[in-house]
Formats: structure tokens, sequence, C-alpha cells
């Protein structure tokens, strides 16, 4: 009888690590199959995925593309935390991207860029995401934009 007692938490236990781990490499599979994508855990919010867009650019948090390629960035939270949906705000080298923006395009949760308009060398592209009717930043996350020459220039 106590041996039957002490089975059933190492069950639980069992069943929750396979789950937890179907479920990453659920993540893994979208990335490899997707985009890549960079997956934070925060308590307060839940789980934040950002997909880049080339694929083929991303290295855990550096974007790499050739100068003129456009580049993608998608935020998806996973939370029901949140009353109201999040905001998303984007920054490039500390300065807020509007729709207004050149080479930017801006959608709820999406920033593309033309890279024709960064010029060449190393941004920072951040994303704050606000819950509510707080202007406080609920998370911030921060990536190294690389833009190299052109090769089809040289």
């Amino acid at each position: 009888m106590k041996n039957s007692k002490a089975i059933i938490p190492i069950i639980i236990i069992s069943l929750l690590l396979i789950l937890l781990s179907s479920c990453s490499d659920l993540l893994m599979q979208l990335g490899e199959h997707g985009k890549a994508q960079l997956e934070l855990s925060d308590g307060s919010l839940g789980v934040l995925v950002i997909q880049v867009t080339p694929e083929k650019s991303f290295e855990e948090d550096i974007v790499t593309v050739e100068r003129g390629e456009a580049v993608s960035f998608t935020a998806l939270v996973e939370t029901t935390d949140y009353e109201r949906s999040p905001t998303f705000c984007w920054y490039l080298d500390g300065e807020k991207l509007t729709i207004h923006s050149p080479g930017t395009t801006l959608s709820t949760n999406t920033l593309e860029l033309d890279t024709s308009t960064i010029p060449v060398g190393t941004s920072e592209v951040r994303l704050a995401i606000l819950g509510g009717d707080t202007p406080v930043a609920m998370v911030q996350k921060t990536l190294s934009l690389v833009i190299t020459e052109n090769s089809q220039e040289n």
C-alpha cells in the first residue's frame, strides 16, 4: 500500500515532463520548418515568441541580413493574464517606430524593416510589450540587427 502511494506522484511528474518535452519539441519544429524564433518566458507575461523572417538570418539574439533585404519580426504572446490585448512597441536604435517611420511597416504585433534605409553595421531592435492601461513595459526584448554589404553589389 505504501509503495502504491509513492508511485502516483512519480507517474504524475513523469507525465508532466513528457508534456513539457512535447511542447518544447513542437516549438523547435515550428522554428525549423517555418520561421526562426526566440522564446522568452516571464511569470507575469506567459510566453513570448519572436519569429524572424528570413529564418537564415537568426542566431540567438543576433539577426544578420544583407542591406536591402526585408526582415520581419513577429511577436506572439501566449497568456491569459491580460484583460485586454497587449500593446507592442517597436524601437530601432532607441527611437520608437511608427507607421510613418521610413522603411517600416507595422501591424498589431509585426515589424517589417526595409534594410536599405538602415546603414551597414549593427543596430538594435527592441520590443516592449505593454499590458492593459499601464504605460510601463511588462516585458522588453532586445535583438541585434547586423546589416552587411549586399554581396551582389560587389
